[in-house]
């Protein structure tokens, strides 16, 4: 289907999903590069699997197994715009040249590691990276590294999906890869973290920033003891935040979103700081959480004196709460989730 042929059609995306369990995996790195290479794909979109496949083997005898644990993409003449990796399962993924990528999506792993490299991707705009990493991946990386060579990013989305927070603390190491970005989207937090580690990736905001997009995962539809199985132990490594809330130096934001906002304490102090040192902020929004499973079964994990302000005079103090701690003009605005009439 994506050898080389005479006819003129473009496949517009193309989905891939691999089980790597014979020889011909071997092959499939070039022939999909091959079709990359002379525009046959525009968009395309892998997924790759493994039985079992047990990552303290060495190379040379996965090799020996059929078994590829590289898969290269060198695409210099490439049109491809749009790249995706679904449960990779390749132990090392390059990405050598791709000239017109704007869009990069990577979504579970199963390498100890995150397995991607990037080259040369000039236009590369827009990040999403998602995984609810499991028991044995206890490997943070840093998304500097990952994004070292990249000046053109205006998006990033990084969602954590309710488990561990699988970045290594950084900080001003990110100033290069978010030069230009305008919007920072931090999703699938796990309530217990908080929010002020994320100060420190603020840190690195350059003036271009408009909005930061924050999702808390406060449900307790995935907390049974299958998940804890495998997922492991929720962890987050300690972040260089204290001087966050006392810092002067001035952030450009103009919109924060939070989506799961419960009104607890920290919240509020993360608000207000925020509110603090964003001078240019027009609207803060506070989003309620739902989840079907959830209502169904329990209450939130946060359940008791904490949750999203249900009417206007809880809303009133909520609103004079966060007001004490600066003297922003930016509008906050509740939103709650709306139930259909069906349920």
């Amino acid at each position: 289907m994506i050898a080389p042929t005479r006819r003129k059609a473009t496949i517009s995306k193309l989905s891939i999903s691999l089980f790597l369990t014979n020889i011909y995996s071997n092959e499939i790195g070039g022939i999909v590069n091959e079709a990359v290479e002379n525009g046959t794909v525009k968009d395309i979109e892998l997924v790759s699997g493994v039985e079992r496949l047990p990552f303290d083997v060495p190379d040379d005898e996965m090799c020996d197994n059929g078994i590829n644990t590289v898969f290269k993409i060198d695409a210099p003449n490439s049109k491809l715009s749009v790249l995706e990796f679904a449960y990779c399962s390749w132990k090392r993924v390059e990405v050598v040249y791709l000239p017109k990528v704007e869009y990069l999506i990577l979504g579970h792993w199963s390498s100890p590691y995150l397995p991607l490299t990037l080259g040369c991707v000039p236009c590369l705009k827009e990040v999403d990276i998602y995984s609810a990493t499991v028991a044995y991946q206890e490997q943070p990386f840093k998304l500097s590294e990952l994004l070292s060579g990249t000046t053109c990013i205006t998006t990033i989305t990084l969602d954590f999906l309710g488990q561990k927070i699988w970045l290594e603390p950084e900080k001003y190491q990110l100033h290069s890869a978010f030069s230009n970005l305008r919007e920072l989207r931090l999703h699938g937090i796990f309530v217990g973290f908080g929010l002020l580690w994320t100060a420190a990736l603020l840190e690195a905001a350059p003036p271009s920033l408009e909005t930061l997009n924050v999702e808390v995962y406060d449900h307790l539809c995935g907390d049974d003891d299958k998940e804890k199985q495998l997922f492991g132990e929720r962890t987050n490594a300690p972040w260089e935040v204290s001087e966050f809330t006392h810092s002067s130096k001035s952030l450009p934001l103009k919109e924060l979103k939070l989506s799961g906002f419960n009104a607890t304490e920290e919240q509020i102090i993360f608000i207000g700081a925020v509110m603090k040192r964003a001078s240019n902020l027009r609207a803060v929004v506070l989003k309620e959480q739902y989840c079907k499973k959830c209502s169904a079964v329990s209450t939130p994990i946060t359940s008791g004196e904490c949750r999203f302000p249900s009417n206007e005079d809880e809303q009133e103090m909520v609103v004079n709460n966060i007001r004490s701690r600066s003297s922003s003009g930016a509008q906050i605005i509740f939103s709650r989730h709306k139930l259909s009439s069906g349920g």
